[in-house]
């Protein structure tokens, strides 16, 4: 598959292993990665760097991927409020994933997922 050009991913997840697998991938493949483990983090991370994709966790303790989403839609900064999202979730229904389209997310993947789909996904928001 395509590989990604060099960017800067946004990782949140709150499961470790989860969150320390798809870094690794990232890494591995040549991406510079910063990780959340929850929204609050994201947010965090979110105004202090541009990232060329978020890859968000829909169920987070704090709130959900989709809280999350809205708040980065915001930002003041239109740029950055454009960035790239891809859903990362375990719901697999046409209807979950048609309120994280409709939540101004760019794409989605159902977990668990394979390396090259994963790339893919992030070379198609690029």
């Amino acid at each position: 598959p395509a590989r990604p050009a060099a960017c800067g991913c946004c990782l949140v997840e709150d499961n470790e292993l989860n969150r320390q697998l798809v870094q690794y991938l990232l890494e591995h493949h040549g991406l510079a990665v910063d990780s959340a483990v929850n929204g609050a983090g994201a947010l965090a991370l979110f105004a202090q760097a541009r990232y060329d994709v978020v890859l968000m966790d829909i169920k987070m303790p704090d709130m959900s991927g989709v809280e999350v989403t809205a708040r980065m839609r915001r930002d003041s900064d239109r740029t950055r409020a454009r960035t790239p999202i891809i859903a990362l979730t375990a719901n697999a229904f046409q209807g979950d994933y048609d309120k994280y389209l409709a939540a101004s997310m760019n794409d989605h993947l159902a977990k668990p997922f394979e390396a090259d789909e994963l790339l893919r996904k992030i070379v198609a928001v690029q």
